[in-house]
């Protein structure tokens, strides 16, 4: 006697919707090939399934032949059908959220700062500029420490250091390093709100004068901290459904993320923007992740999702001590643009 069980109904409709939320990710070869295994486990014994499937989420009248017994049409899952999203639904989804960043990166961080009654300060209005070493000049004044004093050697850093935004106009992957307070998190606020500004109100000017950025190819800003991924990650291993660094937690993340603020955007308004090579992926605080093996996943996850979007733009902020060992982005993909922050 057969004791394996029957597949169950409802888990299998709930593995095919879950498959469906990850065709922006996974590919449609990919989707479709897993869903053919899930459609044949739904029919015991030698099942044969044909018929014409041409709705994407909703498997109805699909004909089942088993054995030479009987042919019949049956319905496999029924899933609500996914509603349209217009141009125009994008549209007011792109504004809402340019509101957003424009709302809560326009001022400055004052974290510490005690005053007896609010205090306000326009980022734009205050905003210096960041100075910064490339690698390649740092290496060479630390080969020339017994040459020159620490006086001289400060004046030469001073000489050769540029604006830490001319390495972001020469490369589309960078990795900030700092001391604390340098103004990491303050570069990537101005990041987003520039870029956010230019978009919203139609002035490409901006990412030209402030970042060197092509007027013609702005990109959509998206600022995460990494310290609240990481959370994420550890509620999830608490639910035992944690896997490998695959990118599709990472975009399921960001989804949810700006979920809380009620900005009704679209299930794959991201997805698209990605696809389309669009965005500045901004993450914020690497070594705010304070645990080591979980700083460690999170650089995982964040190298598998620079891989599965490549032609995107990404900045990762962190200070100097969270950024070694296997915490470092995967070889390759991001490299260390700018250290020293002054």
């Amino acid at each position: 006697m057969d004791s394996t069980p029957e597949p169950n109904p409802e888990t299998i409709r709930q593995a095919m919707q879950a498959l469906e939320a990850q065709r922006p990710v996974l590919g449609d070869a990919a989707v479709e090939a897993a869903l053919a295994a899930l459609r044949q486990q739904a029919l015991p014994g030698d099942v044969e399934v044909t018929g014409d499937l041409a709705a994407r989420d909703v498997v109805t009248g699909v004909q089942v032949r088993q054995g030479d017994l009987f042919a019949a049409v049956v319905n496999i899952y029924t899933a609500a059908p996914v509603q349209a999203v217009s141009t125009a639904d994008y549209a007011r989804a792109l504004t809402a959220y340019l509101r957003h960043l424009l709302t809560t990166r326009r001022t400055l961080n004052l974290r510490g700062i005690r005053t007896e009654k609010l205090l306000t300060i326009e980022l734009e209005q205050v905003y210096v500029t960041l100075s910064t070493l490339d690698p390649r000049q740092e290496r060479k004044l630390l080969g020339q420490t017994g040459r020159f004093t620490e006086a001289e050697l400060a004046d030469l850093e001073r000489q050769q250091t540029r604006p830490v935004h001319d390495l972001l106009a020469g490369k589309k992957r960078l990795v900030v390093l700092g001391a604390p307070g340098s103004g990491k998190t303050t570069f990537l606020s101005y990041l987003a709100l520039t870029c956010a500004r230019a978009l919203a109100e139609e002035k490409p000017e901006l990412v030209v004068d402030r970042l060197g950025l092509p007027a013609a190819d702005i990109p959509l800003p998206i600022f995460l901290p990494l310290r609240e991924f990481a959370a994420y990650l550890r509620d999830l291993a608490g639910q035992n459904r944690v896997g490998g660094g695959a990118p599709s937690l990472l975009l399921d993340y960001l989804t949810g993320y700006f979920e809380r603020w009620h900005l009704h955007l679209p299930a794959d308004f991201f997805a698209r923007q990605l696809e389309a090579d669009r965005c500045l992926l901004l993450f914020d605080g690497l070594d705010e992740v304070a645990d080591y093996d979980e700083r460690s996943r999170v650089s995982e996850h964040v190298t598998d999702f620079v891989h599965r979007f490549p032609q995107n733009r990404f900045v990762l902020t962190s200070r100097l001590r969270g950024y070694t060992g296997a915490a470092r982005l995967g070889s390759g993909l991001m490299k260390r643009g700018s250290s020293g922050l002054t």
